[in-house]
């Protein structure tokens, strides 16, 4: 397994794959890597939307990637600009999932119910 998959993107440190968040230093990470975002194929996805547990056959897409900057300037008592300073960056990528039929039952998704004792079902 490559190792630098399995390593904070922050911090280094080794992180459980199955957590979102580094047990050293706080950050959140979550791999996609196990997507493929260009074959076109579904993949089951398990989410939570509006409290209910759900599992959906979901195609994943990238919509956009929006890279933005803002600049903070100084300028002299003339108000020449001297400098123009990179204040800000960011980059929004929008991953997007179109929920298809499940062929095998053809299901849009599935809402799964706790079972008793607040577990969930087993299944998903």
């Amino acid at each position: 397994m490559d190792t630098e998959k399995n390593n904070c993107p922050n911090c280094g440190a080794p992180i459980d794959i199955y957590s979102c968040k580094c047990q050293y230093c706080g950050t959140y990470y979550f791999n996609l890597s196990a997507l493929n975002f260009d074959d076109g194929k579904p993949v089951f996805v398990r989410f939570t939307s509006n409290g209910f547990n759900m599992i959906a056959l979901a195609v994943p897409h990238i919509g956009t990637v929006e890279v933005s900057s803002d600049y903070s300037t100084v300028s002299d008592v003339n108000c020449t600009m001297l400098k123009s300073i990179l204040a800000n960056r960011t980059c929004d990528v929008n991953v997007n999932f179109r929920c298809v039929a499940n062929p095998e039952s053809g299901e849009l998704f599935r809402i799964v119910m706790p079972e008793e004792g607040g577990k969930y079902d087993a299944r998903s």
